[in-house]
């Protein structure tokens, strides 16, 4: 079953259970000023969570396009993380609580999925006996396959700061045992929310008070179902992912999984590419600020990947139409907006190959005018450097926010051989620390970054720090 036949399944599922199929909304939230972007199924119907929506509806189910950044320094070098997803969600307003949720979610992932229960895993939150005597008694899952979790794993909410929120009911699904993180191994493909509280701004978790219309609200994450429907390990190894993963390979001339920085870059343009089309297709421009900003981050971001792989300029606009044709029978409007995107991808594009090219001429200047050149250093072993000078001149700050300039692009370009680091103190050991390496900065072996600081370079009376690894 394809992430569309996966798609398709849930939302008619649920609408045999007499939900209303309502719509994906926007990524910028219709009804919500506190959140950036839409971040969960959720988000749309918050009114309705709390009766203060004038449709009278009870029951709604959605397959949501969702945007997140929280961990976008991982995106690309986990199995998982994402920046633009889709949330398949079932939603009951005031109508069903826990009895049908938990039903229905196990009906629909053991009879329409088909996956075998002797995998499957409840979860609820510490406290939540009447979840687990749902779990135990009426599903029949032993309890000592249930697992009580706390408030970090399974209390859900509030989106923003306040809102909806309440205890939640995980499936995990057992991968199996050649899967090392157990994290990833018992994977969660379905989350119920049991929606019994109203969080105040300023409120502590104790202090919620209960809403008078109890609710539901699943997430499941279709990149997730898709990658156990297919019986992969990574989401990127899905439908889903595949055509970009595939246009990439031929584009580049190298293979997804030819060696670990390439599987990374891959992966991180792939995850990109989609989320800038759905953004921009949703009005969002890159800016420097707001959403603005996060959009231009993971632009570039996923520009500089592309530079790892060979890709020359325009590689990340080429790539719109191929989203476009590919998700247009889910989401139709992309094609309206498909040539107003890739405008904006290629003026954004061009752009910042613009800023790198200046900051690549200031960074040399600097480099050669400043400390006479690497050759003021003694030369011994390679390390990846950065230069950032506390006095003389400016810090990798003005590079960065001011000027555009990524201060990874500094580490990747400055590859000097360094055998003189820090300057013998009598009775003192070098001024350095550890610093733990950066995922952007991934992958420069060995795995340990390091801090230390140099002073009287090349006879110049300043301080400076050198970023290195060795």
């Amino acid at each position: 079953m394809d992430s569309r036949a996966i798609r398709n399944s849930f939302l008619e599922f649920f609408e045999k259970k007499a939900h209303r199929r309502v719509p994906s909304d926007s990524l910028i939230p219709s009804n919500d000023p506190t959140l950036l972007f839409t971040s969960a199924g959720m988000v749309q119907f918050k009114d309705n969570f709390l009766g203060r929506s004038p449709d009278p509806m009870k029951r709604a189910t959605t397959c949501q396009k969702c945007f997140r950044t929280t961990d976008i320094g991982n995106v690309g070098y986990t199995a998982r993380h994402h920046t633009f997803f889709e949330m398949l969600g079932n939603f009951s307003f005031g109508d069903y609580f826990k009895q049908e949720a938990i039903t229905w979610g196990w009906e629909y992932v053991t009879t329409i999925l088909e996956l075998d229960p002797a995998r499957l895993y409840p979860t609820i939150f510490e406290n939540d006996d009447e979840a687990f005597s749902i779990w135990e008694k009426e599903i029949g899952i032993p309890g000592d396959r249930i697992q009580r979790k706390g408030r970090d794993d399974n209390f859900w909410g509030p989106v923003g700061g306040s809102g909806p929120c309440g205890p939640c009911s995980e499936i995990l699904y057992d991968q199996g045992p050649h899967i090392a993180d157990p994290d990833d191994r018992f994977l969660e493909i379905w989350n119920l929310v049991f929606v019994q509280f109203d969080a105040q701004p300023g409120q502590e978790p104790h202090e919620y008070p209960e809403t008078a219309r109890k609710s539901i609200d699943t997430g499941a994450g279709l990149e997730r179902i898709a990658a156990v429907m297919a019986r992969v390990d990574t989401n990127f190894e899905t439908d889903l992912f595949q055509p970009y993963i595939g246009h990439l390979e031929e584009i580049s001339g190298k293979g997804f999984q030819a060696d670990h920085e390439t599987t990374c870059a891959m992966r991180v343009v792939a995850d990109h590419v989609r989320a800038a089309t759905f953004a921009i297709a949703d009005k969002v421009v890159p800016s420097n600020v707001g959403r603005g900003y996060v959009l231009r981050r993971i632009m570039r971001r996923a520009i500089l990947h592309g530079g790892r792989l060979g890709l020359d300029q325009g590689f990340f606009a080429a790539m719109v139409p191929l989203v476009v044709e590919t998700m247009k029978d889910i989401y139709p409007d992309l094609v309206a907006a498909s040539e107003g995107v890739r405008k904006v991808v290629s003026a954004e594009e061009e752009a910042f190959h613009r800023t790198l090219a200046r900051g690549s001429a200031i960074l040399d200047e600097k480099i050669l005018g400043d400390l006479g050149g690497p050759d003021c250093l003694s030369v011994k072993k390679p390390f990846a450097c950065m230069i950032l000078m506390a006095s003389r001149w400016s810090s990798p700050w003005k590079f960065y926010p001011k000027k555009g300039f990524p201060a990874v692009r500094m580490i990747s370009m400055s590859r000097w051989k360094i055998s003189a680091f820090a300057p013998k103190r009598p009775g003192k050991a070098p001024a350095c620390r550890p610093w733990p390496m950066p995922k952007e900065s991934r992958p420069f072996p060995p795995a340990n970054l390091w801090v230390m600081t140099i002073s009287n370079v090349n006879a110049r009376c300043f301080t400076s720090s050198m970023v290195f690894h060795g």
